[in-house]
């Protein structure tokens, strides 16, 4: 993805800003530009743990656009001051729709299983 497409919307977080949480609508992605993002949520004990640390270049929040209604599995904070690139659905969806029939087929494909997958690691 080229980093620097001026067509996606971008935002500013600074340190300690909480992006999205955990049980909120996933309206978009993110790319993260500049800084660095911790993705933080509960354990098989309930304890908050870090999930992952996101670095510049990376995606987060994906996994609520993969499907219609999804709410985040978890929580998305500015370890240090950020810049992020946001892909709302509504853009996302049109890129897909307006792709070859054998690129949908393959994300649709894809997406099944990662949803299919999470779910089974979150029983």
């Amino acid at each position: 993805m080229d980093l620097n497409d001026k067509t996606f919307d971008r935002l500013k977080f600074a340190k300690g800003v909480k992006i999205f949480e955990i049980g909120e609508a996933g309206l978009a992605a993110f790319v993260l530009l500049q800084g660095e993002v911790e993705i933080v949520g509960a354990n098989a004990k309930g304890e908050m743990v870090t999930f992952t640390t996101v670095k510049r270049g990376e995606m987060f929040g994906e996994l609520a656009l993969m499907q219609p209604d999804a709410k985040r599995t978890a929580t998305a904070i500015a370890k240090v001051d950020c810049e992020v690139m946001t892909i709302g659905r509504d853009k996302l969806v049109d890129k897909i729709d307006r792709s070859d029939q054998f690129i949908r087929y393959w994300i649709k494909y894809l997406t099944d299983r990662v949803v299919d997958l999470s779910k089974r690691v979150n029983k």
